[in-house]
């Protein structure tokens, strides 16, 4: 298979983290564990710069406690830093990839004064660009008189989860210019004492981000905001500690995925379906689990594949687990020798069901067949190949035999993650050689 659009793989994930520069997104994507799955931009034709963009999902539980998402992002930077060149890329990018949602992710100088601390996170929605106006002379004296531009979006609940998360969390404004300084504390005094008491961090890139935000609202793209950790006090101390910039980020890590969970918990979210992936799990519902679960609802026994005549009645079958690989990457499926090695560790017993042309062969514990679907191998060497695994899922659980029904406490048919096997069928316990075994441990 042809590897999909690099383009339509970054389309398909609702939330996009920007930081300044790539120096950040590299020390966050480690910190988030996702260091090792990204992609270039570079033969996207659409993009062209050189962005390297880190895959990631979190795994969203909504306020009750009942319903389980995962969302889909990706982290990315310009390819330098400064506020001009953030401002330009990233509305390129916004308009290309159109994300549906978006968070400014980095470090930042915070202001000592206000009891902010290094390694302390400041969630903030506004900001205000110091560095635009005009220069005059007076008296012979240039002079700048600043224009203060100040860019606002409201952000939901953003103060109310740093305030409830202190101490580490603080929330408060931006200031944003266009140079490293070692005289924050000046500024701050200035522009607290001037224009806006909340200001506590300051940094390059926020007021862009935040006036872009602005701009691009009638694309619904919505801003989550700006969370940076605090790595200096903006004095002559800056840059001299890189273990202290390091803690910085991971805390900025941290903080994005708290936030992007509790924010997202309650709001649902567009999922553009790969329409492959999609037809593929019609096919395997067609020709493998309706099959199978038509020929134990009318009562056909299923057949222990070990070379005996033992049957399992089909009104002790449960019904059918089709398992989905570990972290969604079908590459875990990719060999028979992967499927025996589950098989064996997890005691599983061979099994089949129907006759002739329309037998079937699986996997039995516990009163369920269990099944793992290996054509999920036609997306192993496709960039999105785990988009594609979660689309077929989502499609499978639209399907008649995996829909709850009036009949059954449970569905007959699920579609199980790899965490949930491994708790139905833990590691190096031996195979249910009986029914009256698989019953005992049901």
């Amino acid at each position: 298979m042809a590897s999909k659009s690099k383009l339509a793989l970054l389309k398909a994930r609702p939330l996009c983290i920007i930081c300044a520069k790539p120096e950040e997104v590299g020390g966050i994507a480690f910190k988030l564990g996702i260091a090792d799955e990204h992609i270039s931009s570079t033969d996207i034709r659409e993009i062209r710069d050189g962005h390297d963009f880190y895959l990631g999902t979190f795994k969203i539980v909504d306020e009750k406690g009942e319903k389980e998402r995962y969302l889909e992002y990706y982290l990315t930077s310009p390819t330098r830093q400064g506020i001009q060149t953030f401002a330009i890329q990233a509305c390129s990018l916004f308009h290309v990839i159109r994300p549906q949602f978006v968070i400014h992710a980095g470090v930042c100088a915070g202001y000592g004064k206000e009891g902010i601390r290094l390694k302390h996170v400041i969630f903030g929605d506004t900001a205000i660009n110091y560095e635009e106006g005009k220069w005059v002379v007076e008296n012979d004296h240039k002079l700048f008189k600043p224009s203060f531009r100040t860019a606002e979006v409201t952000v939901g609940g953003i103060s109310a989860f740093a305030q409830r998360n202190e101490p580490n969390y603080k929330y408060g404004g931006y200031i944003s210019g266009s140079a490293v300084r070692q005289d924050a504390n000046e500024l701050f005094e200035l522009f607290r004492g001037r224009v806006n008491r909340d200001i506590c961090a300051l940094d390059m890139e926020a007021s862009a981000f935040l006036m872009l935000c602005q701009y691009i609202q009638h694309y619904n793209i919505r801003c989550l905001g700006v969370i940076k950790g605090v790595s200096d006090l903006g004095d002559s101390k800056k840059a001299q500690d890189p273990a202290t910039y390091t803690a910085a980020l991971n805390a900025t890590a941290e903080a994005v995925k708290e936030w992007a969970i509790f924010s997202l918990r309650n709001v649902e979210w567009r999922i553009d379906e790969d329409e492959e992936a999609i037809s593929f799990a019609q096919g395997y519902y067609d020709n493998f689990v309706r099959l199978t679960l038509d020929a134990i609802s009318s009562g056909q026994d299923v057949a222990v594949a070990s070379g005996t005549d033992e049957m399992i009645p089909s009104d002790k079958v449960k019904g059918i687990k089709v398992i989905m690989p570990r972290n969604d990457d079908p590459r875990e499926y990719g060999e028979p020798g992967h499927i025996a090695e589950i098989v064996r560790n997890h005691g599983l017993i061979g099994v089949k069901v129907g006759q002739g042309n329309l037998s079937r062969t699986l996997y039995y514990k516990y009163g369920y067949l269990i099944d793992f679907p290996r054509n999920l191998n036609k997306f192993v060497e496709s960039d999105d190949r785990i988009h594609c695994t979660q689309s077929f899922q989502r499609a499978l659980r639209r399907k008649s035999y995996f829909l709850q029904t009036q009949n059954r406490e449970i569905p007959f048919a699920t579609a199980t993650s790899w965490e949930d096997f491994q708790k139905f069928a833990p590691l190096n316990l031996g195979p249910a050689t009986t029914e009256a075994e698989a019953e005992a441990a049901s």
